[in-house]
C-alpha cells in the first residue's frame, strides 16, 4: 500500500496475499493494489491493479503541495519517449484539491492554452476530438506525500489515446511543479528536471507481479539544489532573445525553458526612462515576447498592463523580430518581459530615471540651459559602417542625434568625448555614456544622450561615435560654440566651413529656393577642381557635379556634369547661374549658383545634410573638354542651416591613416618577434653554453651571450617606442596585449641592471641567488613574451589582409629554427669536452634551498 508520511513504512506484501488497501483513504473506496513499482526512490511510487478491461493507477509522490506526477504510454514500444506519448497527470493543489487529467504530449512546449489550436504539453479536451479518458477515483495528502489515484481502460479508443499492453513494453512518468495560477480544471504543469523523468529505456509488465515499494517516502536525505542569484545587464540598448534551459530561474517553480538575453539564463534588464531598447526576438514561433506588469506573464491576468509586444512578437535565427521599447515616466519602476502564450518564461525589468518627452527642455532632464555650446548643431563625419546624424546640444547636460545611421557592426560603440575632433584625441578620450550605441540602419532614428554625472560641455571638445575594441572613429563632430553659424569672409557669402581636401566652403541660401556655393582649393593653380552632390556619404557616383578648371594659357570654363560609374559626362538638361573660377596666390575659387531642383538627378533638402565630394587635378591643362583622372578627392557632409555643421574627411586620408596604423602594427610586431624569437633566445643559449664551455672558451660565449641580449632589447625597445606612440594607451588593446607587453619590457629591462649587479663568480651564496634571480626574470620574460606574440598575430590578422596562419607558421618556424640552433650549439660543446653545468643550468631552485 501506499507510505503516508515521512515516519510511515509502506506496507510489505505479505507472502499469502498480493493485495492490500491503503491506510489513510476511504476505505470504501476501491482503492486496492496488487502491485507497486519504485519509480524515483524515495520520491515517486506507481501502484496499479488490473481489473478486467481497465486498469486502476495511484501515484504517490514526496514533495511539495502545488505539484504534478505522471505516468504515460509512449509512441515506441521499446524507447521511453515524451513527445507523442499519452500521458495521465495527476497531482494536489494548494487548496488540498486533486485532480487527474489526461494528457496528449505534442512538443516539450508549455501548452499554448490561449492559441486558436494549442500546441505543448496539452490536456486532450483542448486539441480536436479530444476527450478525458480518465477516471478520477480519489486523493489525499499526509505530511508531504501525495497520493492520487485513477482509472483507465486499457484500450480507451480516443484519437489522442494509446492502449495499454499486459506484457512488457515502454512507459514514460515525471514529475514536477504547478504553475500558480493552475486549478482543477486548468493545471498548467511546469517543467521537470532531467533526474524527475523516465529513463529512455524504462519498461514494465503491468501483468506482472511486482512489489518493490519498500523505501519509506521522504527517509532520504535530498537536499534541494541551490541556484545561482540572477544576472544583470545594464548598459545594453540592445537585446537578442533566445530560449535555453532555466536550471536557475530566479522565481521558481519553473518551466524548465526561459527566455536568455544575450546568451543569460533570465537576467535582470536595467532600463532608463526616455531611451529607445530594441529587442531582436529570436526564441521561435512558440514564445512571442512582450512586456508586462504581470509576473506570472502567458496573459494569465486580464488586469495586466502590456507596454511592447503582443502575440506577433515572435521570430527566429533566420528573420528575427525587431521589438522596439522606450520606457517613459508612466512605466512602473519594475516591469517583466514574458511570454505572450507560456507562463514564467521570463523575468524583471528594472527602470530608472525620469522623461517628459524628447523635446529637451530642462524639465526633461533635470538640466539648465546656461552653457554657450547649448544650442549647437553639426553634422557628424561618415567615417565607417555607415555612419550619419547631425548632433545637437540640448541643454547643459544632454545632446541629441537626429537622422541617426548605423548599421550595428562595431562590436563596442559607445559615444566618446576628446578635447579635439582628432583620432590622438579620441583614443585619450573618455565615454560620455556608459550604453552601447545600437544600430540605426534606416537612418531615421533619433538619440538622445545624457552625460555622465558630473560631466560638463567644459571638458568636450568633441564628440565620436568610438569602437574601444579597435581604437576607431565611425564618425564625429567638434562641439563648439552655439550661436550662429561662422561669417564668412568671402564678399557675397553668408557662412564658412572645412571641408575636405583641406578646403574652405563658403555659401549663402537664398531663401528655400537656391543655393550660392563657393569653394577655395588650396595649393591649385592650374588644372581641373569639382564639386559634386551625391545621396550617400563617400559615394562618387551618381552624383550631380560641377567642374570647373583654368589653363595655364589663361583660359577657363565652369560646366555641369553627370558622374555616372567612373565616367564624368557633360549634362546638358542642367544649366548653371553666376558660375565662375579663378586661380590666385590662395588657390582656385569655384563658385555657383545651384537650384534646390535643377533638373539634375537630385534634389537639395537645405535643412538636411547634404553629402559632398570634391576632387581635383593640379597643373594638367584641359584640352577639349577632357578631363584626366583626378589627382586627390575627398568627402564631406554640410547641413546648409545648421551653425557649424560641417564634417569631412578625405577618403584617401582615411585610407592612408589606416595603411600607416598597420603598417606601424607589422612594424611593430616583427620587432618584437625578432626580438623575442631570435636575438634574446639565442642570447640565452649561449649563457647556457658559457656553463657548459671549457675555461677557455667562455668569455667568447659571454661576449656572444651580451651582445646577442643587448641587440635583442634594443630592438624590443624600438618595438615598444612605435606602440606607445601610435596605438594610444596601453589599455586599449584586445586581450590586454598592451598590459603583456608592458610587463615583458619591465622584466626585458631588470635584467640589464640585473647584471650590472652581479657579484663575482664563485660558490658564495650571494653569487647564486643572484644566478637564479637572473635566470628566473629571463625566462618568465619569454614565456609571457611568446604569449603576447601570438595576441599580437590575432590582433594583426583581424584584418583580412592578413593572413593568421602564414604569420604564426613562418614564427613558430623561425623558433624551431632557432631551437634546432641552440641544440646544435649543445651538442658540439658536449662532443668537444665534459660539460660543467652550474647550480642554476643544473637545477635554478636549490639556489632557494627548494
Amino acid at each position: 500500500a501506499a507510505a503516508t508520511t515521512t515516519t510511515t513504512s509502506a506496507a510489505t506484501p505479505s507472502t499469502t496475499t498480493t493485495t492490500t488497501t491503503t491506510p489513510f483513504l476511504d476505505p470504501e473506496d476501491d482503492l486496492s493494489f496488487a502491485n507497486c513499482k519504485t519509480l524515483d526512490r524515495d520520491k515517486l511510487n506507481l501502484y496499479w491493479q488490473v481489473d478486467n478491461d481497465e486498469v486502476r493507477f495511484a501515484l504517490e509522490g514526496y514533495g511539495e503541495e502545488h505539484s504534478w506526477m505522471s505516468f504515460g504510454v509512449p509512441e515506441s514500444e521499446s524507447v521511453s519517449k515524451m513527445i507523442g506519448s499519452d500521458v495521465t497527470v495527476a497531482g494536489i493543489l494548494n487548496d488540498g484539491k486533486g485532480f487527474t487529467h489526461d494528457y496528449y504530449l505534442q512538443t516539450k512546449n508549455q501548452c499554448s492554452y490561449s492559441a486558436r489550436k494549442p500546441e505543448g504539453v496539452c490536456p486532450d479536451t483542448l486539441l480536436p476530438q479530444g476527450q478525458n479518458q480518465v477516471r478520477f477515483i480519489a486523493h489525499e495528502r499526509k505530511g508531504n506525500v501525495n497520493f492520487v489515484a485513477w482509472a483507465r481502460k486499457i484500450t480507451p479508443g480516443g484519437k489522442w489515446d494509446r492502449a495499454l499492453k499486459l506484457g512488457e513494453r515502454a512507459y514514460v512518468w515525471a514529475y514536477g511543479p504547478l504553475s500558480l495560477p493552475s486549478t482543477v480544471e486548468r493545471a498548467i504543469v511546469l517543467y521537470h528536471t532531467s533526474s524527475q523523468r523516465s529513463a529512455p529505456d524504462f519498461k514494465l509488465d503491468l501483468s506482472k507481479e511486482t512489489y518493490d515499494c519498500n523505501v519509506p517516502m521522504g527517509t532520504v536525505n535530498n537536499p534541494a539544489p541551490t541556484g545561482c542569484a540572477p544576472t544583470v545587464l545594464e548598459g545594453e540598448n540592445v537585446f537578442k532573445v533566445t530560449t535555453g534551459t532555466n536550471l536557475n530561474y530566479p522565481n521558481p517553480p519553473a518551466w524548465g525553458l526561459s527566455y536568455h538575453i544575450n546568451g543569460l539564463e533570465s537576467p535582470v534588464l536595467r532600463v532608463v526612462r526616455g531611451r529607445e531598447y530594441t529587442f531582436n526576438i529570436q526564441a521561435s514561433a512558440d514564445h512571442p515576447f512582450y512586456i508586462t506588469t504581470d509576473i506570472i506573464g502567458g496573459r494569465s491576468k486580464s488586469s495586466e498592463t502590456v507596454f511592447a509586444g503582443d502575440s506577433q512578437s515572435l521570430g527566429d535565427a533566420s528573420k528575427p523580430f525587431v521589438l522596439k521599447w522606450t520606457p517613459d515616466n508612466d512605466t512602473p519602476d519594475t516591469v517583466y518581459y514574458q511570454c505572450w502564450i507560456h507562463q514564467k518564461l521570463g523575468w524583471k525589468i528594472e527602470v530608472s530615471g525620469s522623461f517628459e518627452g524628447k523635446g529637451g527642455s530642462s524639465g526633461a532632464t533635470g538640466c539648465g540651459k546656461t552653457h554657450p555650446k547649448v544650442g549647437f548643431k553639426g553634422a557628424m563625419s561618415q567615417l565607417a559602417h555607415d555612419w550619419e546624424g547631425v548632433l545637437e546640444v540640448v541643454d547643459d547636460c544632454t545632446f541629441r542625434v537626429t537622422q541617426f545611421r548605423y548599421d550595428g557592426g562595431g562590436p563596442a560603440v559607445y559615444w566618446f568625448a576628446g578635447e579635439a575632433d582628432s583620432q590622438a584625441a579620441f583614443t585619450s578620450g573618455f565615454r560620455v555614456s556608459d550604453f552601447k550605441i545600437p544600430g540605426a540602419p534606416k537612418g531615421d532614428e533619433t538619440v538622445e544622450v545624457k552625460l555622465k554625472e558630473g560631466l560638463t560641455w567644459d571638458a568636450v571638445g568633441a564628440i565620436s561615435g568610438w569602437c574601444e575594441d579597435f581604437n576607431a572613429n565611425f564618425g564625429s563632430v567638434a562641439i563648439t560654440a552655439g550661436s550662429g553659424c561662422t561669417p564668412s569672409d568671402e564678399p557675397g557669402f553668408s557662412c564658412t566651413a572645412a571641408g575636405a581636401l583641406g578646403t574652405t566652403v563658403h555659401w549663402t541660401l537664398n531663401g528655400d529656393e537656391s543655393l550660392l556655393l563657393g569653394v577655395l582649393f588650396p595649393g591649385v593653380a592650374t588644372g581641373w577642381v569639382g564639386v559634386a552632390f551625391t545621396e550617400q556619404a563617400s559615394q562618387m557616383s551618381p552624383a550631380d557635379a560641377v567642374i570647373g578648371w583654368v589653363n595655364s594659357d589663361g583660359g577657363s570654363r565652369v560646366m555641369p556634369y553627370k558622374l555616372v560609374g567612373r565616367e564624368a559626362e557633360r549634362d546638358k538638361a542642367r544649366s548653371l547661374r553666376d558660375a565662375s573660377i579663378s586661380s590666385g596666390p590662395d588657390g582656385t575659387f569655384l563658385q555657383f549658383l545651384r537650384d534646390k531642383d535643377d533638373g539634375g538627378a537630385l534634389v537639395l533638402d537645405y535643412d538636411v545634410v547634404t553629402h559632398i565630394n570634391l576632387a581635383y587635378l593640379s597643373g594638367v591643362d584641359v584640352q577639349q573638354d577632357a578631363l584626366a583622372q583626378h589627382q586627390a578627392r575627398g568627402s564631406f557632409s554640410l547641413s546648409f542651416t545648421l551653425p557649424g555643421a560641417s564634417s569631412s574627411t578625405s577618403l584617401e586620408e582615411q585610407e592612408a591613416a589606416a595603411l600607416r596604423r598597420e603598417r606601424f602594427m607589422v612594424a611593430h610586431g616583427s620587432l618584437m618577434a625578432l626580438a623575442w624569437i631570435v636575438f634574446l633566445p639565442l642570447g640565452a643559449a649561449c649563457a647556457r653554453q658559457l656553463k657548459m664551455a671549457s675555461p677557455s672558451a667562455r668569455p667568447r660565449w659571454f661576449k656572444a651571450h651580451v651582445l646577442l641580449q643587448l641587440t635583442g632589447l634594443i630592438v624590443s625597445l624600438a618595438g615598444w617606442v612605435i606602440a606607445l606612440t601610435n596605438f594610444g594607451t596601453v589599455t586599449d588593446t584586445l586581450y590586454h596585449h598592451g598590459e603583456l607587453g608592458m610587463a615583458v619590457m619591465v622584466l626585458a629591462l631588470f635584467q640589464p641592471l640585473n647584471a650590472i649587479l652581479r657579484p663575482h663568480a664563485g660558490p658564495s651564496a650571494k653569487r647564486r641567488l643572484w644566478e637564479a634571480l637572473h635566470w628566473l626574470v629571463g625566462k618568465s620574460a619569454m614565456l609571457l613574451a611568446g604569449v603576447n606574440i601570438v595576441l599580437g598575430i590575432l590582433i594583426l590578422t583581424a584584418s583580412p589582409a592578413y593572413d593568421f596562419g602564414a604569420w604564426f607558421g613562418g614564427w613558430a618556424a623561425a623558433l624551431v629554427l632557432v631551437a634546432l640552433t641552440s641544440d646544435a650549439m649543445q651538442r658540439r660543446t658536449l662532443e668537444r669536452g665534459s660539460p660543467n653545468p652550474t647550480i642554476v643550468s643544473s637545477d635554478p631552485w636549490k639556489a632557494f634551498g627548494i
